[in-house]
């Protein structure tokens, strides 16, 4: 990679400001707490909305899990 760097294949100026650019939130060019903050604010909020979705989709799993055990149980035993 330094190699690279160094033959000037890979800007690393330029890919430091594209990644500044990217994190810069609220627009004023750099990248300091306020950005912090609203990336923090962004990823709570997503996390918040996939975990609730998962944690839904776990507990529905795990009941179909348990239903369907419960049927194959009472099955056997009507067989009997």
């Amino acid at each position: 990679m330094q190699y690279l760097s160094a033959m000037g294949y890979i800007n690393f100026d330029k890919m430091k400001a594209d990644a500044e650019k990217t994190l810069d939130q609220d627009g004023d060019g750099d990248f300091d707490e306020k950005d912090k903050k609203i990336l923090e604010a962004k990823l709570d909020k997503h996390w918040k909305r996939v975990l609730s979705a998962g944690i839904g989709f776990l507990f529905g799993f795990a009941f179909a899990l348990k239903v369907r055990r419960v049927n194959i149980q009472y099955d056997i035993e009507w067989e009997k």
